[in-house]
């Protein structure tokens, strides 16, 4: 699994992060090191195992080359704190506080440590959001009062339905998955990408300038194929472009040129955002399709 994740993934130090915490909260616990210290053994075993790789060991330390780049992530969505406007953001909230509230009920280090580290890094960035609820998991499960009888009390001829109706209920719910698209694309500009394809905005020679995350789209869109300003693997990108991007995002006083240097032949922009309204006023930019979530704009001939 270390191999794996170090080749797939630059969360894995979260595995030494927790264990560690895990191990040092079981200690103050009981008063001694239990089995905790075995698996962190096994995981950072597994992690350095990662360093078998096309890369070398340097996969390794990519986490600290990131940590050293963290300027670059400002404008990228996901790695700002979560803006609690949609419903799996408050859910996670909600599930955080009624962990802390179990925990004031049943303190133990074991589970308020990873908490406490997890629980940050998910309130100062909407992607870690996603690991803490794995440690949500287990602080929920000691914390939370117990309800109802035991399940070896329970008598067998009311597990038998049950089961029969879980496994009805797999099916219907699976059936209903399979026949919906595979991924959710509301949030991307499908009709403004194809619309700039067909008349010749987004092809061959274009240079077109968008977010981050319609870059994304646009890679899934035309695979290798794809020439895009910027991805959402920011870390990937020299700083100054970097820096390029954020003077776009917020429309500061050298975006026109910022435009001009990279040689802009259109903009894609999301419309209620500072670099939209910019377009909007500016002599050297035409706004030839305006939305109420999306901005296409060329420049003035």
């Amino acid at each position: 699994v270390g191999w794996v994740w170090v080749n797939t993934h630059g969360s894995f130090p979260f595995a030494v992060v927790l264990l560690a915490l895990v191990a040092v909260g079981a200690r103050l616990d009981r008063g001694s090191w239990g089995p905790e210290v075995r698996a962190l053994g096994w995981a950072g075993a597994g992690l350095l195992l990662g360093a078998v790789n096309p890369l070398g060991p340097r996969l390794l330390i990519f986490p600290l080359t990131v940590g050293a780049r963290s300027e670059a992530f400002e404008s990228v969505v996901e790695w700002q704190a979560p803006s609690y406007r949609s419903w799996s953001q408050l859910l996670v909230a909600g599930l955080l506080l009624v962990a802390v509230l179990g925990l004031v009920r049943t303190p133990r280090w074991r589970d308020a440590l990873p908490l406490v580290v997890f629980g940050g890094l998910a309130l100062t960035s909407a992607r870690n959001q996603g690991p803490l609820l794995l440690v949500l998991v287990p602080v929920l499960a000691g914390a939370v009062v117990h309800l109802g009888p035991e399940v070896a009390a329970v008598r067998r001829t009311i597990l038998r339905p049950a089961l029969v109706a879980v496994g009805v209920l797999a099916v219907v719910f699976s059936t209903a998955a399979l026949s919906q698209s595979h991924t959710g694309l509301g949030a991307y500009p499908e009709d403004e990408v194809a619309w700039m394809e067909d008349e010749g905005l987004w092809g061959e020679g274009s240079r077109v300038v968008a977010q981050d995350f319609v870059g994304n789209y646009r890679e899934a869109r035309r695979g290798t194929e794809a020439r895009v300003f910027i991805d959402d693997r920011v870390d990937m990108y020299p700083l100054e472009l970097i820096e390029d991007y954020r003077e776009l995002v917020r429309a500061g006083p050298e975006w026109d040129r910022v435009l001009e240097r990279h040689g802009a032949t259109a903009v894609l922009w999301a419309a209620d955002t500072p670099l939209s309204a910019a377009l909007d006023r500016s002599d050297r930019w035409e706004v030839v399709r305006q939305g109420s979530r999306w901005v296409v704009a060329i420049p003035v001939a």
